[in-house]
């Protein structure tokens, strides 16, 4: 949460006088400010002040209430983004339009057949390239955030970051989009299965791609903060930093063993021992509200 620095006192004693015109009193004030319950009444303050509601599922479109029922723990939409990463799409980014429903940047692009497949084997998640106050989701950001949310002082999160610094960033290719992810681990071998030039599988490019390493810290980060689920605990897999690293030595990844306090994640090259990968799967017909399918 912001502090009264970053918001302005003009703001904080505002919004301390709405309070108070609403009955809060010294005592009450106690209670919000210590504990559990007060931290889960400021959240639910906030989540008023941003969905309209005090638990955002309730305010979520139909659709991504449909994908939630279908999908079950293996989804994450912009109740869980915003909890992991205090992020969320423009308003009028994800309120349904008239002619055609939600806009494409938030509306799930796959039919109730593939989810209904994949609702035990894949995660269906919202993307997000910043948080609400402008900070950027690159690998470095993230795994600060993720630290600090996991109880880590700052002298530990100093001693602990620069292994995490400097690492190529392709945030921008996450914007506010879905990811439907295979939790599952594909074979891959890059000297036979990748085309280095144009960035893709040289085999069923039209239905996967391989998900970026920003895109595997995401959606790893997201999966635990929000879930506590651990993916890649006991496994690694290869990954890339982006369609244009083409340097043969040195734009691949692999990342996993998230088996303590991060992921371990080392830069490797096409002369790697063949590890698997995770796959994305492309975009298909539009999940659509019940009797339109």
């Amino acid at each position: 949460m912001n502090s009264v620095s970053q918001i302005g006192h003009r703001q904080a004693d505002q919004f301390v006088t709405a309070l108070e015109k609403a009955g809060l009193s010294p005592e009450l004030a106690s209670k919000v400010t210590e504990g559990e319950k007060g931290r889960d009444l400021a959240e639910k303050m906030v989540n008023v002040a941003i969905f309209g509601e005090s638990d955002p599922i309730i305010g979520e479109p139909m659709e991504h209430q449909m994908a939630r029922e279908i999908m079950g723990d293996n989804f994450f939409g912009i109740p869980e983004i915003f909890k992991a990463w205090r992020a969320y799409p423009p308003k009028s980014d994800w309120e349904p339009r008239e002619e055609d429903g939600l806009p494409e940047r938030v509306a799930i692009e796959w039919e109730r057949k593939t989810l209904e497949e994949c609702r035990n084997t894949h995660i269906l998640i919202l993307c997000a390239d910043e948080s609400y106050d402008g900070t950027d989701l690159n690998i470095e950001n993230m795994t600060r955030i993720f630290l600090k949310r996991n109880g880590l002082s700052a002298k530990k999160i100093r001693e602990i970051m620069p292994a995490y610094e400097g690492i190529q960033n392709d945030v921008g290719e996450l914007n506010f989009s879905w990811r439907l992810i295979d939790k599952n681990i594909s074979p891959f071998n890059p000297l036979k299965d990748w085309d280095g030039a144009y960035g893709r599988l040289k085999s069923d490019s039209d239905k996967y791609y391989i998900a970026t390493l920003n895109t595997h810290f995401y959606i790893i980060y997201t999966c635990y903060l929000v879930r506590k689920m651990r993916l890649l605990e006991n496994d690694e897999v290869c990954t890339r930093t982006g369609q244009h690293q083409n340097d043969e030595e040195g734009w691949l990844y692999r990342i996993g063993l998230f088996q303590n306090l991060l992921p371990a994640v080392k830069q490797t090259s096409y002369k790697c021992p063949s590890l698997g990968v995770l796959l994305g799967k492309k975009t298909g017909k539009r999940l659509k509200p019940h009797g339109t399918m």
